[in-house]
C-alpha cells in the first residue's frame, strides 16, 4: 500500500499501482502527542487531525461531561491544548474541523448545524491563523447524520468532509449507462464517476485490533479491483 499526504489526496497523486490510504484522527487527544505524532515523524507521514472546539475549552469541570456524553467514551480522555494543536500545525499536519460540540446532526436544526460547523471552523482558523479547508462528520454514519449537513459543511466554507462510511474514495471509469459503486456519487462526466467531496468515506480502525485483524483487513482492501486509482481514508482513535 501507499500512504499518501492530504495534499496528494486533495489532488488526487496516487499510486496506480498500489493502495493508497490517507490517515486521520478525531477528536483532539492528548494521547495523540505520545502516542501518534512520534511515530508519524519518525516515518515521515502525514495527517489529518480533526478537532472539536468546544473539547478543547470545556476545562476541568467540563470536560468528564464531554468525554461522556458528546464524545460518548467510558474511559477519561484528556483534551490537546490549542498551543499542541498550534505545534502540529506548525510541524505540517493538518488540522480540520470537527464541530463545537461533537453532536448528533440529524437532531440539529439548520440554524444550530451551520452554527456547529461554522463557528468551530471560525474558532480554529483564529487559533492558527489561516483557513483550514477539511471537516469530519460527528459520529460520521448515516444515522447520525443528514443531507442538510452535508450542505452546511459546504456553506461555512468547506472543500472536503469525511464520513465513517466504510468505502473508497476514487475515479472510476465506467461507460455512461453503468449503475454507481457505493461511494461514487456526485457526478458522472462521460466515462468517470467522482466521488463526493462532501460525503468521503473512511474505515475506522481501531489501535486495539491485533496485527492479524489488521493483515487481513489490508488484504481484503488489496482484493478490491478497479481500473483508476484507489484511496482509503482511514481513522484511528487512541
Amino acid at each position: 500500500f501507499n500512504i499518501i499526504s492530504p495534499k496528494d489526496f486533495y489532488n488526487q497523486r496516487f499510486s496506480k499501482k498500489k493502495l493508497n490510504i490517507l490517515l486521520t484522527f478525531d477528536d483532539g487527544y492528548k494521547s495523540w502527542l505520545k502516542n501518534v505524532i512520534p511515530y508519524l515523524r519518525r516515518e515521515k507521514i502525514s495527517a489529518i487531525f480533526y478537532i472539536p472546539s468546544g473539547f478543547i475549552e470545556a476545562g476541568e469541570n467540563k470536560r468528564d461531561f464531554y468525554v461522556s456524553k458528546r464524545l460518548q467514551l467510558t474511559t477519561k480522555k484528556k483534551p490537546l491544548s490549542w498551543q499542541d494543536i498550534r505545534n502540529l500545525d506548525e510541524q505540517g499536519f493538518e488540522i480540520g474541523g470537527h464541530t463545537i460540540n461533537h453532536l448528533n446532526l440529524k437532531k440539529l436544526d439548520r440554524q444550530k448545524l451551520l452554527q456547529e460547523i461554522k463557528q468551530d471552523k471560525e474558532r480554529i482558523e483564529e487559533i492558527l491563523g489561516h483557513g483550514i479547508i477539511s471537516f469530519a462528520y460527528p459520529f460520521g454514519d448515516m444515522q447520525r447524520m443528514s443531507k442538510e449537513a452535508i450542505i452546511c459543511a459546504q456553506e461555512a466554507g468547506y472543500k472536503f468532509a469525511f464520513s465513517t462510511l466504510p468505502g473508497f474514495n476514487a475515479c472510476e471509469q465506467r461507460t455512461t449507462n453503468a449503475p454507481m459503486r457505493k461511494g461514487a456519487c456526485e457526478q458522472r462526466n462521460h466515462e468517470y464517476v467522482h466521488a463526493n467531496r462532501f460525503l468521503l468515506y473512511r474505515d475506522c480502525l481501531s489501535v486495539l485490533m491485533s496485527n492479524i485483524l489488521f493483515k487481513a483487513w489490508i488484504y481484503g482492501c488489496l482484493l478490491y479491483t478497479s481500473p483508476s486509482p484507489r484511496d482509503l481514508s482511514t481513522s484511528r482513535m487512541p
